[in-house]
This record gives structure tokens, C-alpha cells and sequence, in this order.
């Protein structure tokens, strides 16, 4: 136990951008440790390919910083992870599967099965300037604050073409304040249109959401196409639920969906098929699975209301 700056399975250390680097296949365990850390990687580099990375950890207590499976300043990460289990205490520190500036992410993942309590974001991957895609988070313990399968938070100077796609949440048995599928953020303006698409959450037996849920949320510029929220038996979601959120008047919103099935607690929710219509506005769907029975505090803004 005790205080460090970081721990890394592998780290490459190149900083000349003419010369790629590859940082791949390393782990790093922590089993019954007591730490105060600013970071914690499987592999991490400044420039590359970062892939096949995993962190672990089981029976700790620890706090600091973050905790990625994977994460390069300009390259690629994909396929790395982030296991939490057992009886391990996580104190103000952010988890994300795969991080990267300038890049891509994809095929990352976050999974939790242990009685933490953050107040800080996970994450599945995210980007400052790239695409995120087929990133996960499966929560099946614990109280968390802020979920995103995946998200781009697109940094100063950028303005590129951005897909947020096929990123997921699956919380049971486990509580969160918000959750987002796939959520995609420009404060600057400039990116050219981008894309939300595919991105699922799906709430499971005894998991909670009291708060915010969005399947495809996007501040900005962005189409919001085919996104889903799942609700299952014995779920539970207080706040507001929406499958699909941008702020582009021109964007296209189309496919999303909540579903709900049986047994799922929506009597304290907002159920929302898009949050605020723009001129390109279609086919976005309540489906209410025939062995579901309950209310909702509201019910506004779908397109069709279908009965399975």
C-alpha cells in the first residue's frame, strides 16, 4: 500500500510522432492492495497503437486519479479493459476502458462487479478527436455517478466528422445517477456533422437509474439514429428517460426507441422518445412489451407507440 504517481503494465515513452509505437498485451493486477494513485493503464503510450490491455482489480481500497485499461495522446486504442471485483473500495477516480486524444477507440470495456461507490465518470472509451465504437460498460455492483459507453469530447482546434456508434451500458443490481449510451460533446462548434448512432442502455433486474438516462445524446451537430433503451423486468428508473437528445435543428432524428418490459418501474420517469424535435424528425418508437403493466409520470414525444 501507499502513494504513487502511476502504475503502468506497459508505457512507451517515444515522443517523436514520425515513429509509431505499439503497446500491447499487458496487465496489471492488483489483488489486496491499499493504493493512493494518479493513474493506473494496461498500456499506455504517447503515440501508437495501444491494444489488448487490461487492468484488475480485486480486493483493493483505492483512490486518485484514473484507471484505463488503455490510453494513447494520438493513435489507437482498442480492445483493452477494466475489471473491478470483489471487495474493492474506489474513491474519486475516473475508469474508462480506452482513452485517446487524437484517434480512435474501439472494443473497450469497463466491467464492475464489486460494492464501489464513486462519484466520478466511467466510461467505456472516449475520444478528444476520433471515432468511438463497440465500447462497453456492464455494472453488475455498486453506486456510480455518470455512465457513458462511449464518448467524444471534442478538444480546441478540431473539426472533423465524428461516429459515435454501437456503444453500450448494462447496469443490474447496481445504482447510477446518469447514464448515456453514446454521448457526443462540441463546445467549440466547429466539428462537421457527426453521427450518434446504434447505441444501446439496458437496465436489468434490480438496477436503478435516478436521475438522467439518454440512449444517443449529442450536444451538438449530430445526427441521433437508431439508439435504444431496454428496461427489464424488475428495473427501476426515476428522472427522465430519453432515447435520443441533439441541439441540431437540422440533424436527423430516427429509429430510437425505449422498451419496456415486464415489470419494468418507470412510475417515477419521464419517458421521452426525443427531447426536442428538429426538422428531420421520424419513426421513434415506445415499444411496450405485451406482460408489462405499470404507469409513468409522463409519456411525450414518440412517433409510434407499438405493443409486442
Amino acid at each position: 500500500g501507499g502513494d504513487m504517481a502511476a502504475v503502468h503494465g506497459g508505457y512507451d515513452f517515444n515522443q517523436d510522432s514520425t515513429k509509431t509505437s505499439e503497446v500491447k498485451n499487458n496487465t496489471v493486477i492488483i489483488k489486496n492492495g491499499n493504493l493512493q494513485v494518479d493513474a493506473i493503464t494496461g498500456g499506455a503510450a504517447i503515440y501508437g497503437s495501444v491494444s489488448d490491455n487490461r487492468v484488475i482489480i480485486e480486493k483493493g481500497d483505492i483512490g486518485g486519479g484514473t484507471i484505463a485499461g488503455g490510453a494513447v495522446e494520438q493513435g489507437t486504442v482498442f480492445n483493452n479493459h477494466v475489471e473491478i471485483k470483489g471487495e474493492t473500495f474506489i474513491d474519486s477516480i475516473k475508469i474508462i476502458g480506452g482513452q485517446v486524444g487524437d484517434g480512435n477507440a474501439y472494443g473497450n470495456s469497463v466491467s464492475i462487479d464489486a460494492d464501489i461507490n464513486t462519484d466520478e465518470m466511467v466510461c467505456g472509451a472516449m475520444a478528444q478527436n476520433g471515432n468511438v465504437n463497440n465500447n462497453i460498460v456492464n455494472i453488475n455492483n455498486g453506486e456510480i455517478s455518470d455512465v457513458f459507453g462511449g464518448l467524444v469530447e471534442v478538444g480546441k482546434g478540431y473539426e472533423n466528422a465524428y461516429d459515435i456508434s454501437q456503444n453500450g451500458v448494462i447496469i443490474k443490481n447496481a445504482k447510477a445517477d446518469a447514464v448515456y449510451g453514446g454521448y457526443f460533446s462540441d463546445d467549440a462548434g466547429m466539428a462537421d456533422a457527426a453521427k450518434v448512432r446504434e447505441n444501446y442502455v439496458v437496465v436489468g433486474a434490480d438496477g436503478k437509474v435516478e436521475g438522467e438516462l439518454v440512449a444517443g445524446a449529442s450536444e451538438d451537430n449530430a445526427d441521433v439514429i437508431n439508439n435504444k433503451v431496454i428496461l427489464c423486468k424488475n428495473s427501476e428508473v426515476r428522472g427522465t428517460v430519453v432515447a435520443a437528445v441533439t441541439n441540431d435543428k437540422e440533424a436527423e432524428i430516427s429509429g430510437n426507441s425505449i422498451n419496456l418490459l415486464q415489470q419494468a418501474d418507470v412510475s417515477g420517469t419521464d419517458l421521452y422518445g426525443y427531447y426536442k424535435a428538429t426538422n428531420n424528425t421520424y419513426n421513434n418508437n415506445l415499444v411496450i412489451d405485451k406482460g408489462w403493466s405499470g404507469v409513468a409520470n409522463s409519456v411525450q414525444n414518440f412517433n409510434n407507440i407499438n405493443f409486442n
